[in-house]
């Protein structure tokens, strides 16, 4: 197997930004202020890491505290990497897949597996960490150009499940040979929460982090909204399906055009962990919540539910929103996600 490093060449790069599913710009008003004020202005950043881009936005009358802040939550992003990515040999995770144990783990990566078996129990084992052993087998085949029989993901299958891992304060063990733990669908969204909490620990109150489609704004400012535009699916890049607003909390798009191994999208990188093949009715899932990491795990997790489980768990959920699209480019959202028209 090839490792990925998750450093990117400006091609991959360019691929990436372009397929991330959510496109972000500043509220219309917030803009006007901007330009009648030489007080205020952005300032941005936009770096590869974690297998993907992470561009921050700050609003600042101070460019160069900014730009401190700035390489201050990237060094903390870089920090995170080295302890979730999948794609390092030498990161926490790196090591506990390899070695099916870990001592003494990192702080973040027990809140990140934590935080993972509680969305595991939400969604009734719909999102997964421990579908990494399917998720390899995928990518191995889809690397010499084939799909992997029924018997082989069968097989691959029975090294998933969140009851074959033990999360202790020491020690994190895998109780079964062969198990993998991918956390590509909520490793993103934590990133972006803690660069948040980095830069408003330094007084920046008007931010925007998006990690690859996983967006957070800052929690605090004068109420000015982030648009954001909800990418079509089966459009060509960049046409949006949807724009909404982000006031407040995070906004996350797992769609099944992102990684798709089959040009019919049939088989892509979301799996269902119950079956290790990929869901039939979703094509997209936008989720607004209160946190990044929560939206990331969300928009997975309801891709594999479908829509009728997953518009009933965002209604259970406080403050969780979604927005979906079919294979049949049908459009359902729940009733308090807003769009602009």
């Amino acid at each position: 197997m090839t490792e990925n490093t998750g450093l990117l060449s400006r091609r991959q790069f360019i691929k990436i930004v372009a397929a991330s599913g959510l496109t972000v710009g500043l509220g219309a008003a917030l803009a006007r202020r901007l330009i009648e004020s030489s007080e205020w202005t952005p300032v941005e950043e936009t770096r590869g890491a974690i297998g993907t881009y992470i561009r921050l936005v700050l609003l600042t009358p101070d460019r160069d505290s900014a730009q401190q802040a700035i390489e201050a939550t990237f060094d903390r992003i870089a920090q995170l990497e080295m302890i979730l990515s999948r794609y390092r040999a030498d990161s926490a995770l790196g090591r506990l897949n390899a070695a099916g144990a870990l001592e003494h783990p990192p702080y973040e990566l027990i809140d990140v597996l934590q935080k993972s078996r509680q969305i595991f129990e939400w969604t009734s084992g719909a999102f997964d960490v421990t579908i990494g052993a399917v998720a390899n087998l995928i990518e191995q085949c889809n690397r010499r150009g084939e799909v992997p029989s029924s018997e082989e993901v069968r097989t691959a299958l029975k090294r998933v499940g969140f009851d074959k891992l033990s999360i202790g304060s020491d020690r994190i063990t895998f109780d079964q040979a062969g198990m993998f733990i991918t956390l590509d669908g909520i490793a993103k969204g934590y990133i972006v929460d803690a660069a948040i909490a980095e830069l408003e620990q330094r007084d920046f109150t008007q931010v925007m982090v998006d990690a690859g489609g996983d967006i957070g704004g800052s929690r605090r400012g004068d109420g000015s909204s982030w648009h954001i535009a909800i990418q079509d699916p089966r459009g060509s890049t960049g046409k949006s399906i949807a724009v909404t607003q982000l006031p407040n909390g995070a906004l996350a798009t797992s769609g099944d055009y992102r990684h798709a191994y089959t040009p019919d999208f049939q088989l892509n990188h979301i799996l269902d962990p119950r079956t290790g093949f990929s869901p039939l009715e979703l094509s997209s899932v936008s989720v607004s919540a209160p946190t990044a990491c929560l939206a990331d795990a969300l928009a997975t997790g309801i891709m594999v539910l479908g829509s009728q489980a997953g518009l009933a768990l965002s209604e259970r959920l406080s403050n969780v929103e979604c927005l979906l699209v079919t294979k049949a480019d049908k459009v359902i959202r729940s009733a308090g996600f807003s769009i602009e028209t």
